[in-house]
């Protein structure tokens, strides 16, 4: 007897971004060659987490981005000193 199973196509649809966005969150480059395991697993938690903890977590995260932006941005402006 031969056994017939049927799968649903449409059955995981939305995981495949769901699996990219933890990754991205874990720090993992979008060019590519850097990331790591340990990142990955904290992108998934993040993603894991309720809307509140996510949207401070994101917030968090922007204003350190602007702070070294910011930084980065103070230090490559070095004038040159006309002696």
């Amino acid at each position: 007897m031969a056994h017939l199973t049927i799968a649903n196509p449409i059955l995981g649809t939305g995981f495949e971004l769901n699996a990219i966005a933890a990754v991205i969150i874990g720090g993992t480059s979008l060019l590519g060659s850097k990331g790591s395991l340990i990142g990955t697993f904290i992108g998934a938690c993040i993603m894991g987490v309720g809307d509140f903890v996510r949207q401070i977590i994101t917030g968090g995260v922007i204003i350190v981005a602007v702070i070294l932006d910011s930084y980065r941005a103070k230090v490559s402006f070095d004038p040159v000193s006309s002696d």
